[in-house]
């Protein structure tokens, strides 16, 4: 529980971060190319950071438990055999 928590809590951290840059990134650059301020499409850009980041951190952190589990497996399983074979 405590687990799926923290991890929930770095998805969503990291998540924010990359979209406090990216957002303050669309907007000055959207200004810019404007030359006036306005509300357009540059804010459509900010959830679509978030979902991507927010997913693509999910995937690693799947691939890094799947790793870590396959290397607590494997060591399990020589611990088996060196077992066996005393």
């Amino acid at each position: 529980m405590l687990k799926g928590f923290v991890r929930q809590l770095v998805q969503i951290g990291l998540a924010m971060a990359a979209i406090f840059w990216a957002g303050n990134w669309a907007v000055r650059y959207a200004y810019e190319n404007r030359g006036y301020d306005a509300i357009g499409g540059e804010y459509l850009f900010i959830p679509v950071v978030y979902l991507g980041v927010y997913e693509g951190i999910s995937l690693l952190l799947d691939i890094l438990e799947e790793i870590r589990s396959n290397r607590l497996r494997k060591r399990q399983m020589e611990q088996a055999v060196q077992d066996e074979r005393s």
